[in-house]
């Protein structure tokens, strides 16, 4: 099923971007859940069913599919489940959950939409070298268009509400995967420790 994905390198690991002898990449995570119904870990498969096929219609309406395609881990064989993983296009724990679940991924494999892991919508968009602020402006703008067409759980007092405490309010997550031989030969690794 995967082949496509296996016989095309991914752009974030082109190795191109802002500080790329440093940075090996960045991502940014976001995370939404469907308002009106549980959480993933207390759906039954007819929820996780119905949430999935929710977005599945939304991706098909907003022309997402005509820049990537939607993969039911469901239905997919374990090892490409892994490769998938590996690619971090996809989590274990999407890999190693049950029922209806998948992941819409573009054709460059720098962005995915995890649908039914931990929470219902995990966004995640990859970017080589420091690229933070673009990494960030991507995931906004899918995550604005989505909003527009499915309605997530939100609270006035708490902010967007997710299915771990730590991500409540914003459920926003930005890391960079540094070099770390890179940075001690640009002399850099002193700085990192003020």
């Amino acid at each position: 099923m995967v082949e496509a994905l296996l016989d095309t390198a991914a752009t974030w690991l082109s190795g191109r971007g802002a500080d790329s002898d440093i940075v090996v990449n960045s991502q940014c995570r976001l995370v939404r859940n469907v308002a009106g119904s549980p959480f993933p870990n207390q759906c039954h498969d007819d929820d996780r069913s119905a949430v999935e096929q929710q977005l599945t219609q939304a991706f098909e309406a907003l022309n997402l599919l005509q820049s990537g395609k939607y993969w039911s881990v469901q239905r997919m064989d374990p090892t490409e489940a892994k490769f998938l993983a590996e690619r971090r296009l996809i989590t274990t724990s999407l890999v190693n959950a049950r029922g209806p679940r998948g992941a819409y991924i573009s054709d460059d494999q720098s962005m995915s939409i995890i649908v039914n892991d931990a929470d219902h919508v995990t966004y995640v968009a990859l970017n080589s070298g420091q690229q933070l602020q673009e990494t960030w402006a991507r995931v906004n703008l899918v995550a604005d268009t989505l909003a527009g067409a499915i309605d997530f759980a939100f609270n006035e007092r708490l902010g967007y509400l997710t299915s771990a405490v730590g991500e409540l309010g914003t459920g926003l997550k930005l890391e960079a995967v540094l070099h770390l031989p890179g940075l001690v030969m640009s002399g850099n690794m002193a700085s990192l420790r003020t």
